[in-house]
């Protein structure tokens, strides 16, 4: 198994002292968007998606609004895509068979329309909580249109269903998903443990 480690957003607010405990508080500081990218017996693994394609060419539309910009500083390059990151190691798009997000933050999942062919492994509580978006603060945090359409939501499976009783699709009622654990895939199926490579991508 080989694991890429990927920079999939760079963001440079001011307050660098604070963020990276080294400068001033007047300067700016780096914060990056890690995401992983495994390879396996069974095509690619990516653990989260960062900022995608139409972040980066459309942020008015796709990113929270005008003064989130101007605190966190987005730096919307194209080339730390992941989707771009992926080609540059030689790879198609479609070899990115499952999208594994820790959660679905829109600069964790802002990348999933660039991956229409993946199978998403999500929270079910907080795929819910996503879609409905019930508070300010899931407004600022969520953004639907990333995960409303293809790629699809992958099946999560559940305690009971490990027993052979069935799985939770994400997305479906609360309810059903205070059972849910995290979606699974394997990605550590296959190939030579511990090899890894990794991308640096541009600074602020």
């Amino acid at each position: 198994m080989r694991m890429h480690h990927l920079n999939c957003g760079t963001f440079c607010p001011v307050g660098r002292y604070m963020i990276n405990y080294r400068g001033s508080l007047l300067e700016s500081g780096r914060l990056v968007c890690h995401c992983q990218l495994i390879e396996t017996d069974d095509g690619l693994v990516l653990i989260d998606t960062g900022l995608g394609t139409r972040d980066v060419q459309d942020p008015d539309e796709s990113l929270p609004g005008t003064l989130w910009q101007m605190v966190n500083r987005a730096q919307l390059r194209y080339e730390e895509t992941a989707i771009a990151q992926v080609k540059a190691l030689g790879f198609r798009p479609e070899d990115v068979r499952h999208i594994v997000l820790t959660h679905l933050d829109f600069d964790h999942a802002g990348g999933l329309p660039d991956f229409p062919h993946a199978t998403v492994h999500a929270y079910a509580r907080e795929f819910d909580a996503a879609m409905a978006r019930r508070t300010p603060r899931e407004h600022m945090r969520y953004a639907p249109r990333q995960y409303a359409g293809p790629p699809r939501p992958g099946r999560c499976t559940s305690r009971k269903a490990r027993s052979g009783s069935g799985s939770t699709p994400c997305g479906r009622s609360a309810a059903s998903a205070r059972t849910c654990c995290s979606c699974r895939c394997s990605a550590t199926a296959g190939g030579t443990a511990g090899s890894r490579s990794t991308r640096r991508t541009g600074g602020c």
